[in-house]
């Protein structure tokens, strides 16, 4: 990687949390750029600094690192999680099986700290049907290691009406892949 996109890493463990989260949304323009080209340009235009607007990730190897990177920033305790939870946003559009991992270990991780808004869009990042496109062995093998539905017990407990349907969705889909239905 260049090194703007390493200067933009290492600010995501900075003190500031202005900086931390400017650094997580430039983060997330440059793999929407990478992933989809011209779709929201004139978001990142607007977002992006001046030194990075001309930046481009190559597609392959350079992108698929990127991802790997921003994956292992999720389960970084010392990147702030908001700064996380933007990066995951983005992160959920790739469709990446390795995503799947780094939002469980999210999820179990901050399960106290996460608001209900928060889970919500966590869970809201992971499209639909994505799971049940995934191997079954693997997902259960990743909801096994990260507790999820423990953790999903946990956020059900709350009674909060704006997460009851999401969790629902997920816990279902859990609940499809551990009976093979």
């Amino acid at each position: 990687m260049n090194d703007p996109v390493e200067l933009l890493f290492a600010q995501l463990e900075s003190h500031s949390r202005e900086t931390a989260m400017e650094s997580s949304l430039a983060l997330a323009c440059l793999l929407e750029r990478a992933l989809w080209p011209g779709r929201y340009e004139s978001t990142h235009q607007l977002v992006l600094p001046p030194e990075l607007q001309k930046l481009r990730l190559e597609a392959g190897a350079e992108v698929d690192t990127f991802i790997l990177r921003l994956c292992e920033t999720l389960a970084s305790p010392t990147v702030s999680l908001d700064a996380r939870l933007t990066i995951s946003s983005v992160l959920g559009k790739t469709g990446r099986a390795l995503y799947v991992k780094a939002i469980l270990s999210l999820l179990e991780q901050e399960c106290e700290s996460l608001s209900d808004e928060n889970l919500y869009g966590l869970l809201a990042s992971i499209p639909s049907g994505f799971l049940a496109s995934q191997p079954r062995a693997q997902l259960l093998a990743l909801v096994e290691e990260y507790h999820t539905v423990s953790v999903l017990q946990r956020f059900s407990s709350r009674g909060s009406p704006r997460l009851s349907d999401s969790l629902f969705a997920f816990q279902s889909c859990l609940s499809r892949l551990q009976t093979g239905c």
